[in-house]
């Protein structure tokens, strides 16, 4: 488990983190292209969830994004001796931290409001094709912990569990 909180922990704070610096960084430049026409940084508040989802229900996001924590945490705990990836929720809980705290405490001193909304950053798109939402770090970690742990749990049962089925 102690595995588990330290992920979680080193996710949220690298996620906030790379938010605050690079908020920061872009308040006087606007965008910057890391690779020009494809993948840049960008300033930019997701009031919604996923794709935008959910704009205009911040209280409801909030709420959803706490038991979500609260569900991976209690997953986490009731797999621990499975030999669960534990650092796949790990990956999980630290990212929904990261946007519960962009959600919940964000303040006036970047945007002269309080907001309701999560910060993201990275923008990916591939020209005259198809442009990604904005996202931050806690997403990627949000999708590959799902993914890992998704993964995990669709493995084949142990011939002892398939034996008395």
């Amino acid at each position: 488990m102690r595995y588990f909180w330290l992920i979680a922990a080193l996710t949220a704070a690298l996620d906030l983190g790379s938010k605050h610096a690079v908020f920061a960084w872009l308040a006087t430049r606007g965008v910057f292209d890391l690779i020009p026409d494809y993948l840049s940084f960008t300033r930019h508040i997701n009031e919604g969830a996923l794709w935008g989802l959910g704009s205009g229900a911040p209280l409801a996001l909030l709420l959803l994004t706490a038991a979500m924590m609260a569900v991976v945490t209690w997953l986490a705990w009731s797999h621990r001796r499975k030999h669960a990836p534990l650092w796949a929720l790990g990956l999980i809980l630290g990212g929904a931290v990261g946007n519960f705290y962009d959600r919940g405490f964000t303040t006036a001193e970047l945007y002269c409001e309080r907001l309701s909304g999560v910060r993201d950053f990275i923008w990916m798109r591939v020209p005259d094709v198809y442009s990604w939402p904005v996202y931050n770090l806690a997403d990627v970690a949000i999708v590959v912990g799902v993914a890992r742990f998704a993964l995990w749990s669709f493995r084949a049962s142990p011939p002892a569990a398939a034996a008395h089925s």
